[in-house]
């Protein structure tokens, strides 16, 4: 079976790459329709089989780099996408399935693929229901809610995200839920350096609740508990009034400083308003670290599923203070909570596994 999967800013980072990967050692001939990001996340420049990394190849990591010239980076990348999509058109014409990972231009890529779905089968991993931080009626959830409507089969890593989907009408029988994988090639970090510091990671965006994590962290240390929160932020936000307990690094972190990063860490807080599924969490299990956590969309499924940590209602100051001074007075718990995590990311994430029912997909995509 011939598979064209589409991400062209790589959007999901290792998710996209391992998922290819797997299902070409598999022995499914699939192409991954891309950007040079995944050069800088494989930590060289050779392209396997698997990998057409032709998105924005000479624009796509200036456009990243902070400096004068970016927007016209930025520019000139967003001028020679058109013919970047023309050519994955043409390759998807001459495959049996077409997979969507994530849009970058999404009323622009929806007509494309709207199009390739009379044609072939459209295979649609929902990583997020809505795109983050849009309204209802802005023109790129419409257009992912197109998207959705138009695939011959949908594929969720939650049971919050098979109900949306629902709810807008989609029979269930062409969702299908697949949880979202661990991340094999990070390196294991040692033991916590600090068993008192907390880690948040990630995009500086409102769903986040990195407010909701400095309003927890005022009432920790206002009851006169020792903590550090270590934030890494990517991403433009607003100003944050510094507070002794805090430290925030911001700008892209390369993958392999990951491992010294969590080395740091004893827990991950994960404060969420709203989230189908966390990277960040995933990569928390796999790295042996518990978590505290909103309760919301598949998260909450994960963390119960694992035992990797604790619960607290979205948007909860008292609640997310007290589960992380909870984490914090009890190491040994903690540390219990992380193994259990490995554990599971172990066992129950694994690539094979999540290959082979990606392609059981497929498979019923094309006969249906």
């Amino acid at each position: 079976m011939k598979v064209a999967m589409f991400s062209p800013a790589l959007s999901g980072g290792w998710y996209e790459l391992e998922l290819a990967r797997a299902l070409a050692e598999g022995g499914t001939n699939v192409v991954l329709h891309t950007g040079p990001q995944a050069f800088r996340l494989r930590g060289g420049d050779d392209a396997p089989g698997w990998l057409a990394p032709y998105f924005g190849h000479r624009t796509q990591m200036r456009s990243y780099a902070p400096g004068p010239l970016r927007p016209l980076w930025r520019a000139a990348r967003l001028a020679g996408y058109p013919l970047a999509l023309a050519r994955f058109v043409r390759a998807a014409r001459r495959a049996h399935v077409v997979h969507v990972q994530f849009l970058s231009l999404p009323r622009l890529d929806v007509v494309a693929l709207r199009g390739l779905a009379g044609r072939r089968p459209l295979v649609t991993t929902v990583h997020n229901f809505l795109p983050h931080d849009r309204a209802p009626d802005h023109p790129a959830t419409r257009a992912h809610l197109a998207l959705y409507r138009a695939s011959t089969a949908l594929i969720v890593h939650a049971e919050a995200t098979r109900a949306a989907l629902t709810g807008l009408g989609i029979p269930d029988d062409r969702i299908t839920t697949i949880p979202f994988g661990a991340y094999p090639h990070v390196p294991m970090p040692p033991a916590p350096t600090d068993p008192l510091t907390i880690l948040f990671f990630g995009e500086w965006r409102a769903n986040k609740g990195f407010d909701v994590l400095l309003a927890a962290g005022d009432r920790l240390a206002a009851g006169g508990v020792r903590f550090r929160v270590l934030a890494v932020l990517r991403g433009d936000g607003p100003r944050v009034p510094m507070r002794p307990w805090l430290a925030i690094q911001t700008g892209y972190l390369a993958e392999e400083a990951l491992p010294r990063l969590f080395a740091q860490s004893s827990v991950i807080a994960l404060p969420y308003r709203v989230i189908d599924q966390s990277g960040v969490a995933i990569l928390a299990h796999t790295l042996g670290r518990p978590v505290v956590a909103s309760d919301v969309g598949g998260l909450g499924d994960l963390v119960r599923a694992s035992g990797a940590g604790l619960l607290v209602p979205p948007g909860d100051v008292q609640a997310l203070a007290h589960a992380l001074g909870t984490m914090l007075d009890d190491p040994e718990r903690a540390e219990q909570m992380g193994a259990a995590g490995r554990r599971y990311a172990q066992t129950a994430l694994g690539w094979d596994a999540i290959a082979e029912q990606t392609l059981s997909v497929y498979e019923r995509a094309t006969r249906s």
